[in-house]
């Protein structure tokens, strides 16, 4: 165990006994214990009842089925896992019902783009690019957003949710009369009826490329005139068309409604299967190839009802479910092929070890990939993208990927085959390397890229960033270098991004554009991220409105017409949440809506954007956004759904409100604005009338308060008094169906939480059995989390030995956060000797300083009450930082600050060099030196000067100052109360008098202030009454019908 390895050597002031750490971790849900969710815990009579369900009829089910490998634990104290939805055997009569739910559409699904039609023409939609479209560098198609790598690049997995597996075949209205003919097409447009098979079934082969919707059902018609709506070979022709033209859901409706009718009418036939399971294979490979993951699953679903089980179906639904993050049901189905007995290829391995990586189940992956080595089967492209897109979930695989990188001989470099030539793969890997922070290894990559065409100072920029610095870029390879694409050039947008450099980006974006690389959904997100960085709403609207006709422009440049897309409409709604609260963004879109004469329907992006607006407020409440997200799911079917990412949202707004409130049990009892020590306050003195106090009253002793639980508890454990039909409580129970399983994000926030791992070995425990032995490499917050909770308790060697065992045992790369922990729970303890050394050990290992390094140090200078020293501190923040932009935080405050006042101009917080004196941080550090060095007009007056200059203040300051606005009321009313021209300033002898008139003048300084902040505060708060999330999800009703 690593709480036995772990050479702590120290006492630990919470040790708990050892019967205290399983029930500490048993009473997590599921999905938060992934090493307890075994398969096998679901029973063998699952797995067979699954089995005889799939099997056609007159088959016998393969003996001797095995079962799936697993990492997973054999037994577990806690409930076991729901099965997931076994496929229900087929019942006819529901296919003659006129009521149902549409299973899949081009035009609305989450994963795919959304069809537009201007009120001048059509614009041209996915539906109709044919089966030519090339694909981009990681094997997408170029004008698509594909669910198998999201619209954010630096997210690896699949963004998009799928149905309920059991297929809803009904429609939604009554199916058309056989004399239907559409209004349309009464004049002339319609040929007469075909006047038997062969002329009707000439008619299908020549069919134009497109048809639409009143096409298809006038063609339906004719079919069902001459009588050939049980013919799979007339109705798979026009399925194909259907498919291919992105009538999804009428294809499919058309061609359940063919077997269903045949079934009914001659039982099951023996050719059944040879007629019915090409129609589905068909329309599974262009949806597959298209990688409209909704409707696929919806067509693979369907094909399962009705018992079609073959090789190519079962390998197609494999690749659509995994499209649709159904890692169990890939699993299931690759049991049931392996049942079959048939023989699985390279892909189907890549496949369903890429769903037990993303299903954490690590030793499972493992065992597969060893069968396909031993089978002879090589490492292909897809075989890197899918062990770099699955390994992302652990933490990544430096070694792996140096591997991929040094792989191939001079004859593969000669003929452009080896893998670091691929710029798939490289893609991949600058994503992946991104997404988890290692910045250095990421820009690394550049140099297997030919960047020829691209200026040379933009390319040396961009190398810059990373620390410590790169050595200079080889020269120019005589062998073959991909050139950057469209992938790459997004990736590189969303690093630079998130390093704040977005000049850097809005010049990446315009070089790549004279570099005539494909302009796609993904390329205009990326430019809408950059936009919203610099606080351009406006412009974002304007680049949105000008997609479809062409006349989008950013950085001077005009982009080519193209059909907005969820992942254009997902960073939209995200930004316009941050500019105009839940109202405005609610009417941005039905603008958008009016005009297209269509919706973009609710994805888990929208979702996910909407769960962290809800919960930027202090005072948020769980059960508002858990509600939102439940009826989102109710009137989506289950497209889509609640996820990890929803409650990783959830607990980190709990416990960061948390740590502000200091309402969970902790040692350390001071919040934060009591951090720094108050100006002391004199008891009253008595007076001539009343030469003693008063006698107290005999008060009965305070009763014990009841222990706080907090409100997101119910996310991680059922509570006695829990009611079950609490939004809370379905949302955790609908997490435990779905199998969500644990992030390294998620996990961190349940280490982070007193409430449930209240002791440190508990924390080690949890960290040992859910993160390492689940193959997961640990970040370094799960170290200072760790680190902190040592200092709580007044352990300092035993925050420094854990942060020295993270670092040379777990392989945790030392991070400024480390530093930052030490420095301030130094500090706390009153060892501030030892806090300047750990900066000076700091400053020794090369790292790059950051606010919140910078914020601890003041913090140590402050409690020492040494102005000089935080003035020192200032000056050092200015030499480091000031040539970056703000952090991400304080750009969003101040953007939120600017678009709720209505200002004309953005705050000099944004726009002008990070200076500290404009952050509230060390404002209010520098206010309380002030404060207890007895400078009160002083302190007043900074606040005053920060406010002027476009400081934007948070809830520590105004309590702070609400705090001052007390102690001056209670001054003033002792002078007043014993008639003398001014009162001490402060508890020490020495200290200055303050007189009535100074009184006075602090008094008003200070409430000007206060009244400031306030008001800047309050417009800063979300605004979502529940008025408004109820017509926001009123639109998204009405974007699903």
């Amino acid at each position: 165990m690593l709480v036995r390895r772990c050479p702590r050597g120290v006492r630990s002031c919470q040790l708990a006994s050892t019967s205290d750490l399983a029930p500490a971790i048993a009473q997590l849900p599921a999905f938060l214990v992934p090493s307890f969710a075994s398969a096998a815990q679901e029973g063998e009579e699952v797995r067979q009842r699954d089995a005889v369900q799939m099997a056609p009829r007159g088959r016998k089910r393969v003996a001797g089925a095995r079962n799936p490998p697993t990492s997973f634990l054999p037994t577990s104290p806690l409930p076991r896992l729901r099965p997931s939805p076994a496929i229900q055997p087929p019942d006819l009569r529901r296919f003659s019902s006129a009521a149902g739910r549409r299973p899949g559409s081009v035009e609305g699904a989450g994963d795919e783009r959304v069809s537009f039609k201007t009120r001048q023409e059509t614009l041209d939609i996915q539906s109709g690019k044919g089966k030519g479209r090339a694909l981009d560098a990681v094997g997408r198609l170029e004008d698509e957003t594909g669910a198998a790598a999201p619209s954010n690049p630096d997210e690896p997995l699949p963004s998009s949710e799928d149905a309920a597996p059991t297929p809803q075949l009904g429609r939604r209205g009554p199916n058309p009369s056989e004399g239907y003919v559409p209004r349309k097409y009464t004049a002339a447009g319609l040929l007469p009826d075909p006047v038997d098979r062969d002329e009707m079934m000439r008619r299908l082969h020549y069919l134009k490329r497109r048809i639409d919707l009143e096409e298809f059902k006038a063609i339906r018609a004719q079919l069902g005139r001459v009588r050939l709506l049980t013919d799979p070979e007339a109705v798979g022709r026009l399925v194909k068309r259907a498919v291919e033209c992105g009538l999804d859901y009428e294809a499919l409706h058309l061609v359940n409604a063919t077997a269903a009718r045949v079934l009914n009418r001659d039982g099951r036939p023996a050719d059944f299967d040879d007629s019915f399971a090409p129609i589905y294979t068909r329309a599974l490979k262009y949806l597959n190839q298209s990688q409209r993951w909704n409707s696929a699953a919806a067509f693979s679903d369907a094909a399962a009802h009705f018992s079609l089980v073959t090789p190519d179906l079962l390998a197609l639904r494999m690749s659509a479910l995994y499209g649709r993050q159904r890692y169990v049901d890939v699993i299931e189905a690759y049991r049931l092929y392996c049942e079959r007995n048939f023989d699985p290829n390279g892909v189907i391995y890549d496949t369903v070890a890429a769903a037990h990586l993303l299903n954490s189940e690590l030793s499972a992956a493992q065992t597969l990939l060893g069968e396909k080595v031993a089978r002879g089967f090589g490492t292909s492209f897809k075989t890197c993208l899918m062990l770099l897109e699955g390994m992302s979930h652990y933490g990544g695989n430096k070694i792996m990927e140096e591997k991929m990188l040094s792989e191939g001989g001079e004859d593969l470099l000669r003929q452009g085959r080896a893998l670091r030539q691929d710029g798939r793969v490289l893609n991949r890997m600058l994503s992946v390397r991104a997404s988890r922070g290692a910045l250095r290894d990421a820009l690394s990559l550049l140099d297997f890229y030919d960047f020829r065409g691209y200026a040379h100072e933009l390319v040396r920029s961009i190398r810059a960033i990373a620390v410590p610095a790169l050595p200079p870029p080889p020269p120019s390879s005589p062998y073959f270098r991909p050139t950057p694409d469209s992938s790459t050039v997004v990736a590189l947008v969303s690093l630079l991004l998130r390093q704040q450099r977005p000049d850097l980006a809005e010049w990446l974006i315009v070089n790549a554009e004279e570099q005539k690389i494909t302009f796609n959904d993904r390329v205009a997100a990326a430019i809408l991220r950059i936009m919203l960085t610099n606080g351009d709403i406006a412009g974002v609207e304007q680049f949105v409105w000008g997609l479809p006709g062409g006349a989008a422009t950013f950085g001077g440049i005009a982009f080519p017409a193209l059909s907005p897309s969820t992942a254009v409409f997902e960073v939209l709604f995200q930004g316009s949440l941050t500019h105009y609260g839940v109202d405005g963004t609610n009417k941005l879109f039905r603008q958008f809506a009016t005009a297209y004469k269509s919706a973009p329907r609710v994805t888990e992006g929208m979702t996910l954007a909407l769960t962290h607006y809800l919960t930027l407020e202090a005072n948020s409440q769980v059960h508002v956004p858990a509600e939102v997200l439940l009826n989102v799911k109710d009137l989506t079917k289950g497209r889509a759904r609640p996820r990890m990412s929803h409650v990783t949202a959830l607990l980190k707004a709990a416990w960061k409100r948390d740590r502000v409130e200091q309402t969970t049990p902790r040692s350390a009892k001071r919040p934060v604005e009591q951090q720094f020590p108050l100006p002391a306050i004199d008891p009253p003195a008595p007076t001539t009338e009343q030469p003693f106090p008063r006698p107290r009253p005999h008060n009965p002793p305070p009763k014990p308060q009841p222990v706080y639980i907090p409100p997101e508890a119910s996310l991680l454990t059922e509570q006695a008094d829990e009611d079950p039909s609490s939004p809370v409580s379905r949302l955790r129970q609908s997490l435990t169906q779905d199998h969500a399983r644990l992030t390294r994000e998620a996990a961190q926030h349940v280490i982070s939480n007193d409430y449930l791992l209240r002791y440190i070995d508990a924390k080690w425990e949890y960290l040992q059995t859910q993160v390492l032995d689940l193959g997961m490499r640990p970040t370094f917050h799960h170290v200072a989390i760790l680190m902190r909770a040592y200092l709580q308790v007044g352990d300092a060697n035993g925050a420094s030995l854990a942060m020295r065992y993270a670092i040379d045992e777990l392989d945790v790369e030392p991070h400024t956060a480390f530093y930052t922990v030490l420095i301030n729970g130094l500090s706390r303890l009153n060892k501030y000797e030892e806090a300047v050394a750990a900066y000076a050990e700091f400053r020794r290992s090369g790292l790059e300083p950051d606010r919140n390094l910078f914020a601890a140090l003041a913090m140590s200078f402050a409690l020492q009450r040494d102005i000089e020293g935080v003035e020192r501190v200032f000056e050092e923040i200015r030499r480091h930082v000031r040539a970056k932009s703000p952090t991400s935080q304080l750009r969003t405050q101040s953007l939120r600050l600017t678009t709720s006042a209505s200002l004309s101009s953005f705050p000099a917080a944004i726009l002008t060099p990070y200076d500290p004196l404009l952050d509230s941080v060390f404002v209010t550090i520098l206010y309380r030196v002030l404060s207890v060095n007895h400078r009160y007009l002083a302190a007043q007056e900074l606040v005053r000067d920060s406010l002027d200059k476009g400081m934007v203040p948070d809830t520590v300051l105004c309590k702070i100052l609400e705090k001052t606005r007390s102690w001056i009321r209670w001054k003033t009313n002792l002078s007043e109360r014993l008639g003398l021209p001014g009162v001490e300033g402060g508890p020490k002898a020495n200290a200055p008098k303050l007189t009535a008139f100074e009184l006075d003048e602090l008094r008003v300084r200070n409430l000007e202030n206060l009244l400031r902040v306030r008001r800047m505060l309050k417009k800063m708060v979300p605004d979502a009454p529940p008025r408004h999330l109820r017509a926001l999800e009123a639109f998204w009703r009405k974007a699903e019908k």
